[in-house]
């Protein structure tokens, strides 16, 4: 005990109390940066990746499907709610004739409760088939329509705290359900190889 005492009262102590009250500080200033840090999706990091436009090209290219549109949604996460006021914009963009680029006319168009239900009918083993002509009035009827789609396709991609990000498939034809078995196989590869470049690209914030 005496041993013990001399040690604490003496130039030990002082040196060990000196050097817990500088952790206790430290950690005092850093707690915050010591949590969970949200997990968001930065268009930075996902934009001008050439592996994402080669998979989309592969697709108009071997394909029945004239346009593919990478995109997300903007002032909320996680699955879109009805109610929310969300802003969807073009990513990345494939087409081919009879089809053009729309990238730089979709941007932070803001979306209606029609297109929200549509977007959180999707998740990560279901996607939507739209067949136009039976589609509900609202923006994503009218854009398809103004751009000749008769037929696409909406499939999940992934969804952050800040951010939602989809897929289409879109074809001028009727008719066109992307039934044969090439076109079929194409998409789901597509899908994949999609989210699993995207999921990497999580940045913490």
């Amino acid at each position: 005990m005496d041993l013990l005492n001399s040690i604490l009262t003496g130039g030990i102590g002082v040196a060990i109390f000196g050097l817990f009250g500088q952790v206790l500080i430290w950690y005092l200033n850093n707690k915050n940066s010591l949590t969970v840090k949200n997990i968001e999706i930065k268009s930075i990091d996902v934009e001008n990746l050439p592996t994402v436009q080669s998979i989309i090209n592969r697709v108009i290219d071997e394909t029945s499907i004239q346009r593919v549109l990478i995109m997300k949604t903007e002032n909320g996460g996680g699955k879109p709610r009805l109610g929310a006021h969300l802003y969807t914009s073009i990513m990345y963009e494939a087409f081919k004739s009879p089809l053009y680029g729309t990238k730089n006319d979709y941007q932070r168009m803001l979306v209606d409760d029609i297109y929200v239900k549509m977007l959180s009918d999707i998740g990560p083993t279901t996607h939507n088939n739209l067949s136009v002509g039976k589609m509900k009035d609202g923006l994503l009827k009218r854009v398809y329509l103004r751009d000749g789609i008769k037929y696409s396709e909406v499939y999940y991609v992934t969804e952050t705290d800040d951010a939602f990000v989809y897929v289409t498939f879109s074809s001028t034809d009727e008719n066109e359900k992307f039934d044969n078995p090439n076109d079929r196989v194409e998409i789901d590869i597509a899908v994949s190889k999609i989210r699993n470049i995207f999921e990497p690209h999580k940045q913490t914030t």
